[in-house]
């Protein structure tokens, strides 16, 4: 035999085996060393160096050997599996992939070898790839219960939150039924379904396993989803003491401040935050919009290119024109053009800045959005119906917050996702709703604007509210920029307005304070009746014409979220 090509022999191998098989890593690699000198081209030897390597926290070593031994052995099981592990474990994600792929092809049989595989395609964000090499570990091994987690996850990540619910009971059941974090994902799942009872179930018995920081910001979310802010902030603050270095509740408890209309509080929330995670994104943009409110509009653009989430270049665009500053909105402008025209924003800014400046409008996410305004009737909710009367009574009697609005005079609005909530009466009339959203994108099908073109395929509530307004209640001109589609539902007016019109909802181009000329911009009063229901682009601003009857004035108000982002 070639001397280069010698092996070593068992006897040689089995002190090193038996070192590594005690974790003596050190001793183990210094064995293997030795015998390399002697036996440059043995594959094992250079396997054996890069798992021990890894395992003393040497990466790079580790990947030196193995590349060595791929490079002599390319077609060699062992080493295409460790190869891609370590490339795995190092975050070489890319450049793991082939290596295991390759492992595959030359062994199928060995289940870890799909979930490592399955880890690298989901690091990689190829989830349905991931799924099958998942699917094949558990195939190969039935009780693998951590293939049927990471499933449970994606199916979750992926909005499959059925198939999501089957794979994490199935790995509770295999791995642990009293494993806190199984329970919590299966929580977090139920809580995406609007199942709150169940979310609420799940999550509190993973809290009574082990008190996380993590699982009660997932009950506090439960909580402020269904308009308990009480609840919600006392478990923000209940995190912040367990764990001062959990950024996200100090920004969710910034929210709440700032819903609750203490922006003194909220900005200090917000801001340490930032102390904790500098770049974090959210208590960004949460800054951007209190100097926004405040009208500090130069820093809000500061704060909203900061955070580069959401839409935060429509917000760009938003304030330098509310500052009057037409060169850098023109500037930000081009560069939202060039992307998909999904902004309602950037729509209301350009159909305003189109009227008052005589410049052509280019953005087409709803030029002509009076057009899009329908008035339909839900007849369950028409006179004095049974239905009718369970809802009042349930939007009266319910356990349900409030939140401070800055445009509404004379009036309360719920706080949390109204139509979220378990109460059957709600469910009811989302279904309803939702009846109601899909007749609309009927009615305007095949019209040429992103508006209707790119309607979500599945309508989903972004968020719901009712508002109850009393002598003198209205609300000034606004739009709903992050939505897509927005509606009204009219459960109960003012009888005898005077005049006529008292009470009823106003659409324009004109609101929020935006630059004008000296031009009249067009608006349009819509007659309302109770059981009505209004759906319009959330482009489009609209107030409520003051009422000096007696009466109170009811609706819920909703939103209808975006299509996922291009």
């Amino acid at each position: 035999m070639n001397e280069i090509n010698r092996l070593p022999s068992k006897a040689e191998v089995q002190p090193i085996l038996e070192n590594f098989s005690k974790g003596e890593f050190a001793q183990a690699k210094n064995l293997s060393l030795s015998l390399y000198a002697k036996y440059p081209n043995a594959i094992f030897l250079l396997n054996i160096l890069g798992l021990c390597s890894l395992n003393l926290a040497k990466s790079d070593e580790a990947e030196t050997f193995l590349r060595k031994a791929y490079k002599i052995a390319p077609d060699n099981f062992e080493t295409c599996s460790n190869l891609g592990l370590i490339l795995q474990q190092i975050g070489k994600y890319e450049e793991a992939e082939p290596f295991l792929q390759s492992a595959i092809k030359i062994n199928s049989s060995i289940p870890q070898l799909h979930f490592n595989l399955g880890l690298t395609q989901e690091a990689l964000k190829l989830y349905e790839q991931a799924i099958k090499s998942y699917d094949e570990a558990a195939r190969l091994k039935p009780d693998f219960g951590q293939a049927f987690f990471n499933k449970g996850l994606i199916e979750w990540k992926l909005k499959s939150y059925e198939m999501a619910l089957v794979c994490l009971k199935r790995a509770k059941k295999l791995i642990s039924p009293e494993d806190p974090l199984i329970l919590a994902s299966i929580g977090g799942v139920y809580k995406e379904m609007l199942d709150y009872s169940s979310a609420e179930e799940y999550t509190l018995a993973a809290l009574k396993i082990r008190e996380e920081p993590k699982f009660f910001f997932n009950l506090a979310t439960i909580k402020r989803d269904q308009g308990n802010i009480s609840g919600a902030k006392d478990l923000y603050e209940k995190i912040i003491g367990i764990d001062a270095n959990f950024p996200e509740a100090f920004n969710n408890l910034g929210e709440i401040y700032r819903d609750l209309g203490d922006s003194d509080k909220a900005k200090k929330m917000f801001e340490k935050a930032l102390v904790i995670k500098p770049n974090m994104n959210k208590p960004n943009y949460n800054l951007a919009l209190l100097h926004q409110d405040s009208e500090n509009y130069l820093e809000a653009a500061n704060y909203f290119e900061k955070s580069q989430i959401e839409d935060w270049l429509a917000k760009v665009c938003y304030c330098y024109y509310k500052d009057s500053n037409f060169e850098n909105f023109e500037k930000y402008l081009s560069l939202a053009i060039k992307r998909k025209h999904w902004s309602p924003l950037i729509a209301s800014i350009t159909n305003h800045f189109e009227i008052n400046h005589k410049r052509e409008n280019s953005y087409n996410f709803c030029a002509k959005p009076f057009e899009f305004i329908r008035k339909e009737s839900i007849e369950i909710l028409k006179n004095n119906s049974s239905f009718k009367n369970e809802l009042l009574r349930d939007l009266q009697n319910s356990e349900i917050g409030v939140r401070k609005q800055g445009r509404l005079i004379n009036g309360i609005q719920s706080a949390g996702n109204l139509l979220k909530r378990s109460e059957n009466s709600l469910k009811v009339l989302a279904g309803h709703i939702l009846v109601e959203v899909d007749n609309y994108v009927s009615a305007f099908e095949g019209e040429a604007n992103e508006f209707i073109q790119s309607f979500p395929k599945i309508p989903l509530f972004q968020s719901s509210w009712y508002v109850k307004m009393n002598k003198g209640g209205h609300l000034t001109p606004h739009i709903h920029e992050t939505a897509w589609l927005s509606g009204v539902l009219y459960l109960k007016l003012p009888k005898g307005q005077s005049p006529e019109m008292e009470g009823m909802i106003e659409f324009g181009y004109d609101g929020d304070g935006y630059p004008k000329a000296d031009i009249q911009n067009e608006s349009k009063i819509i007659a309302i009746e109770e059981g009505d229901i209004l759906l319009f682009p959330s482009s489009l601003f609209h107030r409520t014409i003051p009422f000096e009857t007696d009466e109170d004035r009811i609706c819920i108000a909703f939103d209808i979220a975006p299509p996922p982002t291009p």
